[in-house]
């Protein structure tokens, strides 16, 4: 199974025009229906896209930071949390794979950790 993650502030794929909304960078769509050319030729015009809000892409930086030690970006983390909710739908034998492909900026950090306290834990270990 392919998964992808999308922001929901301008989906993949979207034909709504580009707009200036706060977005994770990087896994989103350029607006107008096109799409990334390596995506495009790959021919994954079907894979399911999880939807995560810039908000929910902050808090979960600053989640998985105070969960690891280790200092993931927004698009980074919004993997992260639709790889999270998919392992709960999968059994224990199965595996979740995803990439982490960018570190982030403190500016970003430091807002997630408002994100994280307004929205709350997404993994229980972060409620304590």
């Amino acid at each position: 199974m392919v998964r992808g993650t999308t922001p929901s502030e301008l989906p993949f794929g979207t034909y709504d025009p580009p707009n200036d909304r706060d977005k994770f960078g990087g896994a989103g769509g350029m607006g107008f229906g096109f799409r990334q050319p390596f995506i495009a030729h790959a021919g994954l015009d079907t894979v399911p896209f999880d939807h995560v809000n810039w908000q929910e892409s902050l808090s979960a930086m600053y989640e998985f930071y105070r969960l690891t030690g280790i200092r993931i970006g927004a698009s980074a983390a919004a993997n992260w949390r639709s790889a999270y909710r998919l392992a709960q739908e999968m059994t224990p034998a199965q595996r979740v794979i995803t990439l982490f492909a960018d570190a982030g900026s403190d500016d970003e950090r430091d807002r997630g950790e408002r994100y994280f306290h307004e929205l709350g834990a997404l993994h229980p270990a972060s409620s304590t």
